[in-house]
């Protein structure tokens, strides 16, 4: 009876070592305390009790994405848009750091809202991949090049929201997650990309302007995904020191 107990916490020890990324803001790690255990026969309650030991441990990359969230709020709150977002005049006339703010900006608080639950999931599901500098450096870069595509495209001289550059971290994500889980991964990108055909055919989802309360700029998400798809290319030729994971 005792061995076919052990064999079930060794299958729930499997399966959370397996998705232990994919518990919000934990890892789940485990410890064997007795490895001979197995040996001894399983002769007492104790020793079954103490053979395997959880440890909790806090996910490293979690103050990246406080840092970002309160970034956010403390735009919408004190209302800095006019200083902050994405204007094309003024970027022209050298205010260059809008380039990079402006994707920090956002109409109002239920746009900020949805944006903000968009990189809670990146970081619940796919920030233990990698380490803090490698999602800052995503997030400046992927935040750059989106605008720069916004310069180049002449559709729009505004634009607020961290939307585009979601839709480049999520890329990442999902090429991240192939590396370990393939079919996941793939079905993650298929998404995506299929949301971005869908977009540049039909334009925004049925209720996402109702949502963001204005009009959605379909051409920020395309952007951002290319960034995202380029950001992967580039890091290709980085020293894997420069990008070592958290985990």
């Amino acid at each position: 009876m005792a061995p076919k107990l052990i064999n079930g916490y060794t299958f729930i020890l499997r399966t959370l070592r397996r998705y232990r990324a994919k518990i919000p803001f934990y890892i789940l790690s485990y410890q064997r305390i007795i490895p001979d255990a197995r040996l001894r026969g399983y002769d007492t309650i104790h020793s079954m009790n103490i053979l395997l030991k959880f440890n909790i441990q806090i996910l490293r990359s979690y103050k990246l994405w406080l840092v970002l969230f309160i970034l956010c709020a403390l735009i919408q709150f004190f209302e800095l848009h006019a200083l902050l977002r994405f204007d094309r005049p003024l970027i022209v006339q050298g205010q260059w750091w809008r380039l990079i703010s402006g994707h920090f900006t956002h109409l109002g608080w239920s746009h900020f809202w949805l944006n903000m639950a968009g990189m809670g999931l990146v970081a619940v599901f796919f920030s233990a991949y990698q380490s803090d500098r490698y999602w800052a450096a995503a997030i400046i870069f992927i935040s750059f090049f989106c605008s720069v595509g916004l310069m180049l495209d002449h559709q729009l001289d505004r634009y607020v929201g961290f939307s585009g550059v979601l839709h480049g971290l999520f890329i990442l994500g999902g090429r991240l997650e192939m590396q370990r889980y393939k079919l996941s991964g793939m079905v993650l990108l298929a998404v995506i990309v299929g949301k971005l055909i869908w977009e540049q055919m039909y334009g925004a989802l049925p209720g996402s302007e109702s949502m963001t309360g204005g009009r959605v700029a379909v051409n920020a998400h395309l952007y951002g995904a290319l960034a995202g798809g380029f950001f992967i290319f580039i890091m290709r030729y980085v020293p894997d020191r420069w990008v070592k994971y958290n985990c």
